[in-house]
């Protein structure tokens, strides 16, 4: 008899705990489905102020003369589209990718061949931002720090700072 009460109590307390659960789950799988949901709306907000940046006018391109841009940071899969803003520009282009893959030492050299470094502060380490802003600063170089690493983005910085590079060499400007 006690055993049947035990176990009467016992399922009693599993159907409890059961329903508890289910009523949890549920609860979560809405907060699961709002949080979607924002998810999705924060994505197309996105994608708009993106495309919007992508839209805006870009100015004419500025004419390099030979000069060697140096980019450091960025994002791989568009090195190739860095590559071709300088080189449209008639400038020619190098790439450090800020010590991710390649060494830090290796920085100093593209660093001296270069005469406008523009910095992707979002793609590279501490290390690497202030190695290129105490060489340029040491050297005189014109610099740029930016917090995009868009092609668009990096395009309109090549042009502020090929702008000041032709009015005054030896400065350095944030877009942030």
């Amino acid at each position: 008899m006690k055993d049947r009460q035990a176990l009467a109590r016992r399922a009693s307390d599993d159907e409890a705990l059961n329903i508890a659960l289910t009523s949890s789950s549920a609860d979560l799988e809405d907060a699961l489905k709002r949080e979607r949901r924002r998810v999705a709306v924060l994505e197309e907000e996105l994608s708009m102020r993106d495309s919007l940046l992508d839209e805006s006018p870009i100015e004419s391109e500025p004419d390099l003369a030979g000069k060697c841009v140096l980019c450091v940071g960025g994002r791989s899969g568009a090195i190739d589209a860095y590559r071709q803003v300088v080189e449209r520009s008639g400038g020619h282009f190098l790439h450090h990718d800020g010590g991710l893959e390649e060494s830090l030492h290796r920085i100093e050299s593209a660093l001296a061949a270069a005469d406008l470094v523009i910095c992707q502060t979002a793609c590279i380490g501490h290390d690497a931002y202030w190695r290129v802003k105490e060489q340029c600063k040491r050297t005189g170089k014109q610099f740029k720090f930016v917090k995009t690493d868009g092609a668009s983005g990096f395009e309109r910085a090549m042009q502020s700072a090929s702008r000041l590079c032709e009015i005054t060499p030896g400065r350095h400007q944030n877009e942030y």
